[in-house]
């Protein structure tokens, strides 16, 4: 099964604090990780950075949200535990319990208007009213379809650049990159821009 997003997640952590006993960050998502019978392979995936576990990831943000809404509370830095409203929110049962159920409350309201100013990831303006991914891996998707989109410009100009410019180009590169003095870029008798093109 795929991974649930994060938002999906915020009425399972409310449901695992239920009982107002603390837990600690590995304690709930050990709770989590039972609840929905992630393998070992869900277990370790990373997010697109790879810097992260990504149910872990997407565990935290969902975790920040009901905290900024007073839905949780941490009555020790790395535990968490139900707060009253929490618990009143249980007892409605939404469904979903989502960023924008969250916007009712004054403070979760007012995070999110002042991270959009403060040009800041809370919540990216073109996935509202409900965003799938967390933030964090809404900006690596963009990042990577912006270096995508650079490069496939990049490369479209230099085929565009004719023989002498590429010569020049290649030459500008090797040395900045690769460090090769430009006399040793050339053979007797082959212009630099072949050369490069069987390479």
């Amino acid at each position: 099964m795929a991974l649930p997003d994060y938002q999906t997640l915020m009425k399972p952590i409310l449901e695992a604090l239920a009982d107002g006993n603390p837990l600690t960050r590995r304690e709930l998502l050990g709770k989590l990780e039972s609840r929905f019978q992630l393998t070992d392979e869900e277990k370790a995936l990373l997010t697109p950075s790879g810097r992260a576990p990504l149910f872990a990831n997407r565990v935290s943000w969902a975790v920040a949200y009901l905290k900024k809404a007073g839905l949780i509370a941490a009555p020790q830095r790395g535990s968490y535990q139900i707060t009253q409203r929490g618990k009143e929110v249980l007892k409605q049962n939404p469904e979903p319990l989502d960023v924008n159920f969250l916007m009712q409350f004054e403070e979760f309201k007012v995070f999110i208007e002042q991270s959009r100013a403060g040009s800041t990831s809370a919540l990216p303006e073109r996935e509202t009213p409900i965003a799938k991914a967390t933030p964090s891996e809404t900006l690596e998707q963009a990042y990577q379809e912006l270096r995508a989109a650079v490069i496939s410009e990049l490369v479209e100009k230099i085929r565009e650049v004719p023989p002498k410019a590429f010569e020049r180009l290649v030459v500008d590169v090797l040395e900045t990159v690769v460090k090769v003095p430009p006399t040793s870029l050339c053979g007797p008798g082959q212009p630099l821009h072949q050369q490069a093109y069987h390479a």
